[in-house]
């Protein structure tokens, strides 16, 4: 609970179990994503989950996803996410993605996110999935 005069700040992600399929895990990945601007609004999810991250505060510490069936393509997104938001409120401790149909393609991605030196070819991959997905 925030006490008065401080932000509210979102550290915990506990989805664990909830049917959240390829699309979901994708949708949720992207919101990782959204970095707030003064202009935004918090009117939906999109923008209210990035804002809570940003707003003060060790920002995400536990993602718990286990047993939702997200598989490859969103383990993508969320290393997207995790890349992206490296320097800024991601302070991850704790991820679970035990049961989540992800296969050895979107474990190295996540991987590769996760360390500080990432795998070359994994990168290399990740363009190609992009240069494909646009096609």
């Amino acid at each position: 609970s925030a006490s008065a005069g401080s932000s509210a700040v979102l550290d915990e992600i506990l989805l664990s179990g909830c049917d959240i399929g390829p699309d979901g895990g994708v949708a949720l990945a992207e919101a990782l994503m959204l970095v707030p601007s003064s202009t935004t609004t918090t009117t939906a999810t999109s923008t209210s989950i990035p804002l809570l991250l940003s707003s003060g505060g060790g920002g995400l510490t536990h993602l718990n996803l286990n047993s939702n069936p997200i598989g490859d393509d969103s383990a993508l997104a969320f290393a997207r996410a995790f890349r992206q938001r490296s320097n800024k409120n991601l302070h991850l401790r704790h991820l679970d993605l035990g049961n989540c149909s992800i296969g050895p393609k979107g474990i190295l991605h996540l991987v590769n996110a996760l360390t500080p030196f990432p795998n070359a070819n994994a990168n290399e991959n990740e363009n190609e999935n992009d240069q494909q997905q646009q096609r």
